[in-house]
Parts: structure tokens; C-alpha cells; sequence
């Protein structure tokens, strides 16, 4: 259980995510994360994006034809560029921003 795996599988995280976040006052639209969000590379933008659906890093690799070391990499500064501390951010904040769950 403390191995540093997730508890709950991020496909599961986004979903809850989903349908929890207008219960929990997380907005969607235009927000400070905008220019952050600017500012990554298409790739970067396209590993955001994969994230907030709740896609694994294994799941990002086999998709992008990708190694792994090249999507922990993108993964490390999507992070950094949007200031999150993990997956579970990066989801809330790919549905803040409404590039995922349309």
C-alpha cells in the first residue's frame, strides 16, 4: 500500500473527478493555469492532456510510440511548468482548464 502506487487507477481518479468536481467548487474555464498551460510544448500539451483522462505513463507510451524515460521526463515537467505536485492536480486542473471531460 505505501509502495508509491496509486490507490485508486488514474482512469478512475478522472472519472471521479468528473462527476464530483461541481459538487467540490472546481470551475471550469479561463483560470491563472492558462498562461502556465501556454507556456508547455505540443507535446507537453498532448501528455497533459492524456494525463487529465486518467491515462497511465505505460498507457502514454504504448499510445505516443514513446519510451518510458521520454514520457517520465514530459510527465516531470508538465508538473513543474503547471506547479503540481501530482496526477491527482494534474486531472483537476486538465478539467479546470476544459480539456478534458467535454
Amino acid at each position: 500500500m505505501h509502495s508509491g502506487d496509486a490507490v485508486v487507477s488514474p482512469r478512475i481518479t478522472a472519472k471521479l473527478i468528473e462527476v464530483a468536481a461541481p459538487h467540490l467548487g472546481v470551475r471550469r474555464g479561463p483560470t491563472r493555469a492558462d498562461e502556465a498551460f501556454d507556456e508547455l510544448t505540443a507535446r507537453e500539451r498532448e501528455i497533459f492532456i492524456l494525463i487529465g483522462r486518467g491515462e497511465t505513463n505505460g498507457e502514454i507510451v504504448t499510445r505516443l510510440y514513446l519510451s518510458e524515460s521520454t514520457v517520465n521526463a514530459h510527465v516531470g515537467r508538465v508538473l513543474a511548468k503547471l506547479d503540481l505536485r501530482n496526477r491527482v492536480e494534474a486531472v483537476i486542473r486538465a478539467y479546470e482548464l476544459g480539456v478534458v471531460g467535454q
